[in-house]
């Protein structure tokens, strides 16, 4: 599932699409050994999602995480 947040490219730490992953981290790994440059590393990245925040092309900042209930 994809969340749309309106954002200008090369804000920080704003994500331009949120994106809802069963599997981050075998995302974050593969994004990883192709060079990509994060915002922020596998981790909480708000209040309960656990994922992380990539940079594309553009400066638009791509956020994929999972739900984590503790």
């Amino acid at each position: 599932m994809c969340f749309p947040v309106q954002t200008t490219p090369g804000t920080d730490g704003l994500a331009g699409m949120l994106t809802s992953t069963p599997g981050p981290r075998s995302l974050f790994d593969e994004f990883k050994q192709r060079g990509a440059s994060f915002v922020k590393e596998l981790s909480f990245i708000d209040d309960g999602l656990w994922g992380f925040e990539v940079t594309d092309a553009d400066g638009y900042v791509l956020a994929f995480f999972r739900v984590h209930n503790e």
